[in-house]
């Protein structure tokens, strides 16, 4: 039987009879309703019911005249008419589930015995569909050791892009929710853009305080527009990004350029040896 009944909530607060009964009387009401559908049948005394009701035994024989009404009398107790009907409609509707169940699986299954049912599935736990043939599971058994290792030894190549290079398989991951900030163009088969998010900044904040890391992005970005010899994969941004920004922020304030790095023909040599150190990071992606 289900653990709940249904309350319209409507009919209760426009049946008359119900609106003449005072809060208190109410609420026993409700509980004593309660009970008749947890146990079917409660007792007709009023102080035992009281006890079973856990209400105030003077309360329930207070209103016991006009709450009595709604129930009648049984065998050894008292039943609730209104429960009573929710009960027969509640088993109803079980029963109409359970056979409309029966006829689905007759239509996938057809009459066959539900032994034969479970036996329809292949030892990987797989399901063969009625009629195909079964894989002998004794194959298995005939392998030679010649002919187990001549198989084991073949080579799948792996899957590659048209017009690219496989790359490993990388674990999918959510997108982003938090807005973004700038978007700095890629390179390689894989995504041809990398979004730098406000989240982001939050978490680089702490470890570059010296640094205004709006800015430093923006100049990430122009110099990456640039350098179209330069840019990395979406893989390896992330790298690319902490040592732009660790450099920027060991940089001494009076010496900072205003402006992305300069080309590598003109280039300092700080600057010359901070390209290096990227190269170093896309080698090592």
């Amino acid at each position: 039987m289900d653990p709940w009944f249904k309350f319209y909530a409507s009919d209760y607060l426009l049946d008359p009879e119900v609106d003449a009964l005072p809060l208190e009387a109410q609420g026993i009401l409700v509980r004593i309703w309660c009970l008749c559908w947890r146990d079917s049948v409660v007792p007709s005394d009023p102080g035992t019911l009281a006890r079973r009701a856990m209400v105030d035994p003077k309360a329930m024989r207070k209103h016991w005249a006009s709450i009595s009404r709604f129930f009648q009398k049984s065998d050894g107790g008292m039943v609730s008419p209104r429960m009573e009907r929710e009960r027969s409609e509640s088993r109803a509707k079980a029963e109409s589930r359970r056979l409309g169940a029966q006829k689905t699986n007759a239509k996938r299954w057809g009459n066959r015995p539900t032994s034969e049912s479970h036996s329809d599935h292949s030892a990987t736990g797989q399901r063969v569909a009625p009629g195909v043939a079964k894989r002998p599971l004794e194959r298995v058994a005939e392998v030679s050791p010649s002919e187990s290792e001549s198989e084991s030894e073949v080579h799948i190549p792996p899957l590659t892009p048209p017009g690219g290079t496989a790359e490993p398989d990388e674990p999918a991951s959510a997108p982003d929710p938090s807005p973004v900030v700038t978007v700095m163009p890629c390179v390689g088969a894989g995504p041809k853009t990398w979004s730098v998010t406000e989240r982001m900044l939050e978490e680089w904040a702490p470890a570059y305080p010296a640094l205004d890391l709006r800015q430093e992005v923006e100049r990430m970005r122009l110099w990456l527009l640039s350098h179209r010899e330069r840019r990395k994969t979406a893989r390896g941004m992330p790298r690319f990004a902490l040592a732009w920004l660790s450099r920027a922020q060991d940089t001494p304030r009076g010496s900072r350029q205003t402006s992305p790095p300069r080309s590598t023909s003109r280039a300092t040599e700080a600057d010359q040896a901070f390209l290096d150190q990227l190269d170093a990071i896309e080698a090592g992606a």
